[in-house]
């Protein structure tokens, strides 16, 4: 008997065991795991305070207080962030990929503007306080703190606009794609080419220090100018590589340049001559650079995370502890709870230790976007546009199961139990290779013209789920018929519960079938988009609804209850249960989550937990100055409490209580003068449950 289940867009995988595990009404919480650490930060910047703050891709905004030494979230997360400036008022301006916001209290709490949802790439504040914004839909403007913008007209010289920068003396230059470097010297009214002789290059990065400018062009390398962009002169001087993607000037002397090829590169006299001081092992771009006051340079990177370097420039090292800026595309956990997991480049993941720390399974060149866990626990990896491949030694060799397998963009690999293996792609191309077969089936156009989003074995029956409806095998797959009786038009994710039914995931709500898909039956109360589903034991069900949260439902007659808390990106990509009941979830942007606790054994007594709430900690963030924040802690009954504050490390820095609590409610103080300051965690847990939030100590 087979039973398994995938998906594309949110990879569902049900580890069966002759033992399963119970849901606790607790609900319980999430937190993030442990890394991966890495990702795709395209801007740095420093704010009033120090602090220094990455934009991320899909990730939002993380936010370092101790010098780039480690990581955090802000408020700002499931978001593009192109660039960021803080402005001479102190506000921190983010330009989106798709929006504007600004932020008062340096990167803590964000707010939209009025600017809409134009890309915003390039930004720019002159010293008269009037905001600049270009992006792919133009340059806008606004003389009122973003509370009003008008269109600026750059007609002629095109719209898509990469870099912006506001010079002392008031003119303001941008930068295009394919569009050269233009300026304006009466407030945004008339602009003019500032280098007449390139009028179709791309302009890479801008920056200026004192009287005197530098740009870089697509391939041309380095300019500067010190006449208020009159006239350029070339600036690359020793630097070897032409793609240069990033400059940051300390002084009209101290240049620092980052290339595409992930090199950075030092300059004490202008630009004249350079110093390579640093490359990265992987060849990561280098995406911009910045500097504290104290001197601590941070240079952000393409995918491969972020570099400190606290000695002026020489020695750079990496320091992404906390930047879970990933983007999860597979994600899988084999009978040992080991947790396997691919993104968007680089090697697989694998972690032993529920997500503590993870290992590379090879090298960048064993990329993989899919992966999926096989008989015997044989790990499967889906490489886009390259086949199917497996291994059995832990990623020191792949065996590739690509022979007569079309090429194209992979979007979801399954593996069932009897070693089948199915593989679709974006467009609707789906193939099939059954366990012992030398030959792929080719499905597509059997099971619609649709993205596939799921795929389901239960018995000898085969489902796939498309964005056009669902279909089933009874033959191996040899047959396919579309189940036209079902209820809805488009299945997202389907998951098994063994000799009982198969589930679907629809775009409003789940259905269950105990037929074998003949009929099926609505579970109530849930009208969200169901991205992914895990089945735990006596049928329990946990849904996972992107942008909606996540829920429990115990059984057919109880409600659904969300079960969210700790989430704080809720674009869910993947979701993969270990057999002892711990739930994973790989979202768009901020890497993994596990569950804290809400899961436990069946064969142990279920203790219904005590109705307690961890409120709010006040102030937040909070000055070390100020000397306390406040930690309100509500009960119905009493019940043993432990409140414990956590380090990024996941060490205990403080207790604020250990023992038994009586009802009613409590305010707990905690004392901000005895920690430094930095990001942590404030977690209460009792026998059944753990809720936590993050609370920043601030100098």
């Amino acid at each position: 008997m087979r039973h398994y289940v995938t998906r594309a867009s949110l990879l569902v995988v049900l580890l069966l065991s002759a033992t399963f595990v119970q849901l606790s009404q607790a609900q319980g919480t999430w937190e993030p795991t442990k890394g991966p650490y890495n990702g795709r930060v395209f801007t740095v910047a420093v704010t009033s305070d120090q602090n220094i703050l990455a934009g991320t891709e899909d990730g939002g905004v993380f936010i370092s207080t101790d010098q780039g030494a480690t990581w955090g979230y802000s408020s700002m997360v499931s978001t593009t962030v192109r660039t960021l400036l803080k402005a001479p008022d102190g506000r921190i301006l983010a330009g989106l990929q798709n929006g504007f916001r600004v932020s008062t209290d340096n990167g803590i709490t964000w707010q939209d503007s009025n600017f809409g949802s134009e890309s915003a790439f390039g930004l720019a504040v002159t010293p008269s306080g009037d905001w600049y914004v270009g992006g792919w839909d133009g340059m806008f403007k606004s003389t009122d703190a973003g509370a009003n913008w008008t269109v600026v007209d750059i007609t002629p010289f095109g719209s898509r606009i990469q870099e912006m920068y506001a010079a002392g003396s008031g003119a303001v230059y941008a930068g295009l794609h394919n569009g050269g470097l233009i300026v304006s010297r009466d407030n945004g009214a008339t602009w003019a080419y500032a280098d007449t002789t390139d009028k179709s290059s791309t302009v890479e990065a801008f920056t200026g220090a004192g009287n005197k400018m530098w740009a870089a062009l697509h391939n041309r390398g380095m300019w500067s100018s010190t006449d208020d962009g009159m006239t350029w002169v070339a600036a690359t001087g020793s630097i070897e590589s032409q793609s240069i993607t990033c400059i940051y000037a300390v002084s009209e002397q101290i240049v620092f340049a980052g290339t595409n090829d992930g090199q950075i590169f030092r300059s004490t006299d202008g630009g004249s001559t350079w110093n390579e001081e640093f490359g990265h092992a992987e060849s990561w771009p280098m995406n911009q650079i910045t500097r504290t006051d104290a001197g601590t340079l941070i240079a952000g990177t393409n995918w491969g995370g972020i570099f400190r370097s606290t000695d002026g420039g020489v020695v750079w090292t990496e320091h992404s502890e906390g930047l879970t800026n990933t983007m999860v595309s597979g994600l899988a956990v084999d009978s040992k709870g080991s947790v396997y997991m691919s993104h968007r480049v680089g090697p697989i993941m694998k972690s032993d230790n529920t997500g503590g720390s993870w290992i590379p399974m090879g090298t960048n060149d064993d990329f993989a976007r899919l992966v999926a866990i096989g008989p015997g626990d044989v790990l499967y990896a889906g490489r886009a546009r390259d086949g199917v491949y497996h291994t059995t030694d832990n990623g020191l060799s792949w065996i590739p199961d690509t022979t007569g397998l079309a090429k194209y963009y992979y979007e979801e690999l399954v593996v069932g139990p009897d070693g089948d293996i199915f593989i679709s792609g974006r467009d609707g191309e789906c193939h099939l290779l059954i366990n012992g077969s030398t030959t792929w089936k080719d499905l597509t156009g059997e099971v619609g013209a649709q993205t596939i989003n799921a795929f389901a074995f239960f018995g000898n029956t085969m489902f796939v789920g498309s964005w056009g409806g669902l279909w089933r095998s009874k033959d191996n797959g040899t047959t396919w018929n579309e189940l036209t009786d079902f209820p809805q038009s488009s299945v997202l994710s389907m998951a098994v519960y063994p000799g009982e039914g198969v589930y679907a995931g629809t775009r409003n709500g789940v259905y269950f079938s105990a037929d074998e898909g003949v009929s099926w039956t609505e579970l109530a109360g849930l009208d969200h988009d169901v991205h992914g589903l895990a089945v735990g034991h006596d049928m329990q069900v946990v849904a996972a609804c992107s942008y909606q949260g996540v829920f429990y439902k115990k059984n057919a007659e109880t409600d659904w209850v969300e079960m969210s808390d700790g989430l704080d990106n809720m674009v869910f990509n993947n979701i993969a249960q270990e057999k002892n009941g711990t739930i994973y979830i790989g979202t768009e942007g901020n890497g993994i989550y596990k569950t804290n606790n809400p899961i436990v054994s069946v064969q142990q007594p279920v203790s219904m937990p005590a109705e307690i709430r961890l409120g709010q900690a006040y102030p937040n963030p909070v000055q070390a100055s100020l000397a306390a924040a406040t930690i309100p802690v509500s009960l119905v009954r009493q019940t043993h409490v432990d409140i414990i504050i956590y380090n990024l490390h996941g060490q205990r820095v403080a207790t604020l209580h250990n023992g038994i609590l009586q009802a009613g409610t409590h305010n707990f103080t905690l004392d901000a003068q005895a920690i430094p300051p930095g990001v942590y965690s404030v977690s209460l847990r009792t026998r059944n449950s753990i809720q936590s939030h993050n609370i920043i100590i601030m100098k």
